[in-house]
């Protein structure tokens, strides 16, 4: 629509001016990918507290956008993870956990500490995915995984949703990196990411099948270990 830009971007300077903590969030597809160097920069005029990069899952209207490839990922969180380290904001990747890994090997470069990496925003997300430390509740009161994965679990309006994150089968299954399948399931570093369980579901039809989006290639060292070292 003619003019939704410019008066975001009012909105936007009218929130930080009222000292209202503002986030940006960007929608990581093939016809953006171009644009974010542009898009870090206005993020930086902003004064914003977060930039949250949406690496796009292919549900709804969402399936009519172009995706990038799992290499244009890649290259895209490298580029990320290295803002992040200059940035006057934080810097998040929704639905791409993998980010994690590849923030976490720079931050090892730059011979952070275990307590360092546990303690930057990227660090504290460890381990957080779909259904493993996310849930939603729709407008109806179903209870899925998260926003993209619409897998019900139940309904609010019948069952705690509580005791459904605690003990239903598809919260329990999601919660145990052992029960990936594919190459997530062979990671080392399964565990801090887990890949994008929404997107394995709206792909592969599996919530637990290997995230596509990921070019990592398992090699068998222990993530683990490696942030305790």
């Amino acid at each position: 629509v003619d003019g939704t830009y410019e008066a975001t971007l009012r909105a936007a300077r009218w929130a930080r001016e009222a000292r209202v903590p503002l986030q940006l969030n960007t929608l990581v597809t093939a016809e953006a990918l171009d644009d974010l160097p542009a898009l870090y920069e206005l993020a930086g005029s902003l004064d914003i507290m977060r930039w949250s990069l949406f690496f796009l899952v292919p549900v709804g209207r969402g399936t009519a956008l172009p995706e990038i490839s799992a290499e244009e990922a890649e290259v895209v969180m490298h580029w990320l993870a290295t803002r992040a380290t200059e940035a006057p904001f934080a810097i998040a990747a929704t639905e791409a956990p993998h980010f994690r890994r590849v923030a976490l090997s720079m931050m090892r470069e730059r011979r952070m500490t275990f307590q360092a990496i546990r303690q930057h925003p990227v660090g504290r997300g460890f381990g957080i995915r779909d259904g493993n430390g996310v849930m939603f509740i729709s407008h109806r009161g179903e209870v899925t995984p998260a926003g993209f994965l619409y897998v019900v679990t139940g309904n609010v309006r019948e069952r705690s949703p509580v005791e459904l994150y605690r003990s239903h089968e598809v919260f329990v299954a999601l919660r145990d990196p052992a029960r990936l399948r594919g190459k997530c399931g062979r990671c080392e570093y399964r565990e801090l990411c887990g890949g994008s369980r929404a997107r394995a579901f709206a792909r592969c039809g599996d919530y637990l099948e290997s995230d596509p989006l990921c070019a990592y290639v398992p090699g068998g060292a222990s993530a683990a270990m490696e942030l305790r070292a």
